[in-house]
Order: structure tokens, then C-alpha cells, then sequence
């Protein structure tokens, strides 16, 4: 999905960033604290590469810092929205952080705290499209790990009962063999 708040548009007029070669950060956790990404963001600064947030929502003092970063021209940061809704979406940032090699901030993968993520942890992707409703991501993820993952989805789409499942689970595949999420 798109921007979480129109005004990280590079381009105002059109409603578009273009990044070349950011750092990812992907969650399911809603920040709004900025000393969660305070330490980030001061290890990525001096690097010059812009950062792409992928999370639930990004409010009080932490959205603050990320506006007043790129009004400074500190750090490019451009915050989306999570792919999809319900159940599937869990799976889709799972999907996204493998397809731009990158770890998985959540619960559910024992990465659950924002304060100890380096650049390292990151994603990286060579060229992200951001526009109002819609994100595209050339990811550059480790080839064996997103073939692993194809197999993986492969098999649980032929043992699944349900069209919806299927069909949801072909999506899936479609997307990593491409290396492209959206």
C-alpha cells in the first residue's frame, strides 16, 4: 500500500518518492516512540541511503522525528502502509523482508525491539516507487532463501483446502519469483 502520510512525497504534485538503494525496516508493531528509532536512524544518517518504513502506524514523537529528519535533509525516510489486511498480512511482511534480505521486526520472529536494530538488519532494495496507494519494491534478497520460501508456499498450496488459500498462496509465489513485492 502506499504512503502513511502524504507529506514524505518527493514529488508533492504527483504524490511519489523514488529511492534508490534504501535501507527497510519492516514490522507489525506501530511505533511512536522516537527512541525506538532514534539509534537507527543516527547509525544511518552518515550513510546517506534513504530509509523506508514498513509499519503499522508511526505517531507522536517518532513521526515528529522522522518529518523533522527529512526537513532538515538529514535522512530521506519514506513510511508505508503494511501489504494487505487480516491473516495475510503477517505472511506478506514476512514475504518482504526476505525478498529485500532483511530481518523481520515482530513478535512472532524474536526481533520485537526497535532500539536494537542496526543497518545490517535492514533490507536494502535497489530502486522503491512509492506512490498514493501503492509501494514497489525491487528487493535484493539471497536467491536460495526466497527459492526456499517458493517450495515452502508450493507445498502448503497443494495441501490446502480452500480456493481463497490457494489463490492467496499463488499470489505469494508470483511475488517472490518476481523478487518484486507491491
Amino acid at each position: 500500500r502506499g504512503f502513511l502520510l502524504p507529506q514524505m512525497a518527493n514529488d508533492s504534485r504527483r504524490l511519489v518518492s523514488e529511492l534508490s538503494n534504501p535501507y527497510i525496516l519492516v514490522t507489525d508493531q506501530p511505533i511512536t516512540d522516537s527512541r525506538e528509532l532514534l539509534p537507527l536512524m543516527e547509525q544511518l544518517a552518515p550513510l546517506g541511503a534513504p530509509l523506508l518504513i514498513v509499519a503499522e502506524s508511526i505517531a507522536g514523537d517518532a513521526l515528529g522525528l522522522l518529518m523533522e529528519n527529512r526537513r532538515q535533509g538529514i535522512l530521506n525516510t519514506v513510511a508505508v502502509h503494511p501489504p494487505a489486511y487480516g491473516e495475510g498480512r503477517l505472511s506478506r511482511l514476512e514475504d518482504l523482508a526476505l525478498i529485500t534480505g532483511g530481518v523481520f521486526f515482530s513478535d512472532t520472529t524474536g526481533h520485537s525491539d526497535l532500539k536494537q536494530a542496526t543497518p545490517e538488519m535492514l533490507g536494502r532494495a535497489a530502486h522503491v516507487r512509492v506512490e498514493r496507494r501503492n509501494t514497489i519494491v525491487a528487493g535484493n534478497g539471497q536467491t536460495e532463501a526466497i527459492e526456499a520460501r517458493i517450495r515452502y508456499l508450493k507445498i502448503l498450496h497443494d495441501h490446502s483446502k480452500y480456493e481463497f488459500d490457494r489463490q492467496q498462496l499463488r499470489e505469494r509465489m508470483a511475488r517472490l519469483g518476481r523478487g518484486v513485492a507491491s
